[in-house]
């Protein structure tokens, strides 16, 4: 995920006021997986799709012009 998606999703998060802590709880996973997640740092997460879902939103894909 690039910096600007993360960026969004944290912006998302302090929306709907929930804490790294709390997202991690309501995706089942523990908090510093989801701390790794979005700063980008180890291996990809496989939880993407799963913060996305919780946030309500959907990531699309747009032809650049060239």
């Amino acid at each position: 995920m690039t910096d600007e998606i993360r960026a969004e999703i944290k912006r998302l998060m302090k929306e709907k006021g929930l804490s790294q802590r709390a997202l991690a709880e309501k995706l089942g996973v523990n908090e510093k997986s989801l701390s790794r997640t979005l700063l980008d740092r180890g291996k990809p997460a496989g939880i993407w799709p799963d913060i996305l879902d919780e946030l309500g939103v959907e990531l699309t894909l747009k032809r650049k012009s060239d």
